[in-house]
């Protein structure tokens, strides 16, 4: 089936065909019925020459027909090249022109207005701004412009812009946005802009819950009624620590910051945490419990049941300490466990803590290694009968 290209070409040849045989007509009216050699041998010519032209020109019209076809072929491909790279892209591209009116989209930017790109084409801009936001961005980016005094820069236009951005359903998106002109001249002084957004609503919304979680693990650390601590793991001083803490070992809060949690430890407890440490700073283990002494400013011991856990703030490790005064508890166990085992009038080992410590040494050793001592008093029934 012809194209439209082949009657284009078409329309070279007619007149070169009209041309030659009106020619040819008026020199057969000029000879008469009787032409003479020379006439023949002109009207001949005329029309060689014209098969000649046709011939000529029909070829050269073919190809010029198919250098304009690839030419067509290979601007349709670069067009659909560059159509398909930008709808690749993870940002919104909308084409504008001088005055904010969309000319082209990206596929990103009709799924972040919900509109397709069809109808996007044709509107402004400024429309789909948030009311709050559409003066800044007017300002900004130049859009309040008359419309007589083209913007006459290249480059990016203004900074980065973050503003309010609505869709077609109404639902408000956070984007971040910049406007750019290609620095292609039209010869007017006047071209096409180019505005790049993304969406960031998500990642606004999690910095939102991250400073949320933050202020939540703030009011939790500082009213907590055991002493909590934040350590760093790389040099063991203490970047954080609550009130509840600095009652415990009788210290101002502000000395506790800064100050190495080593220099409140018990040496003994220190290495014996050593292990349990080593395998929070390999990453073996994310916490471990044990009961430690700290240091008080008058220069006792206290006992705490300490709980350490791993976290990680702007890419510094620390252990969350959670130091609990089990002093009174562990004094108490100590009193029942005497009581157990010693005789409440002499203060004096007890059956129980005999038997117990027999247990202890027949344990392993061999047979003949362990002796029993029995010394018995005359006549002592009737002293402890009668003094109790």
């Amino acid at each position: 089936m012809p194209t439209d290209r082949t009657f284009r070409g078409w329309w070279l040849i007619i007149p070169i065909v009209t041309v030659s045989v009106t020619l040819v007509v008026l020199e057969l009216l000029r000879a008469g019925t009787d032409p003479q050699p020379g006439t023949v041998a002109a009207v001949t010519a005329i029309g060689l020459l014209a098969i000649v032209a046709i011939t000529a020109t029909a070829v050269e019209s073919r190809r010029i027909g198919r250098r304009f076809r690839r030419t067509i072929d290979e601007l349709e491909r670069t067009q659909g090249e560059i159509r398909r790279l930008l709808d690749d892209l993870p940002d919104a591209v909308m084409g504008l022109d001088q005055h904010g009116v969309i000319e082209s989209a990206n596929k990103r930017a009709a799924v972040l207005t919900g509109r397709t790109v069809d109808e996007l084409v044709g509107r402004a801009f400024l429309e789909m701004i948030g009311d709050s936001d559409r003066e800044v961005v007017t300002e900004r980016w130049h859009f309040d412009v008359p419309m007589s005094e083209p913007l006459d820069v290249t480059g990016p236009i203004g900074n980065h812009v973050l503003f309010e951005l609505v869709d077609a359903y109404g639902e408000p998106h956070l984007v971040e946005a910049s406007l750019h002109r290609p620095s292609v001249d039209d010869g007017r002084g006047a071209g096409g802009l180019v505005v790049l957004l993304r969406d960031v609503t998500d990642r606004a919304r999690s910095t939102v819950a991250l400073e949320q979680a933050r202020r939540r693990f703030q009011q939790a650390f500082h009213s907590a009624p055991t002493g909590m601590a934040l350590v760093r793991l790389d040099d063991s001083r203490i970047v954080d620590a609550n009130q509840s803490l600095a009652d415990m070992l009788v210290r101002p809060l502000d000395s506790l910051i800064g100050m190495g949690i080593r220099q409140i430890t018990h040496p003994d407890d220190l290495r014996a945490a050593a292990p349990q440490r080593a395998r929070l700073e390999l990453g073996i283990a994310d916490t471990y419990f044990m009961e430690q002494r700290y240091l008080r400013s008058d220069g006792e011991f206290v006992w705490a049941r300490t709980r350490v856990s791993v976290t990680e703030d702007e890419g510094v490790a620390l252990a969350i300490t959670h130091i609990e005064d089990v002093t009174e508890q562990r004094l108490a166990a100590e009193r029942l466990t005497h009581a157990a085992t010693h005789d409440d009038l002499t203060e004096l080992p007890n059956r129980a803590a005999l038997v117990e410590r027999l247990d202890a040494l027949l344990v392993g050793a061999p047979p003949g290694q362990v002796s029993v001592l029995f010394i018995d008093l005359d006549n002592f029934k009737v002293v402890n009968d009668s003094l109790g």
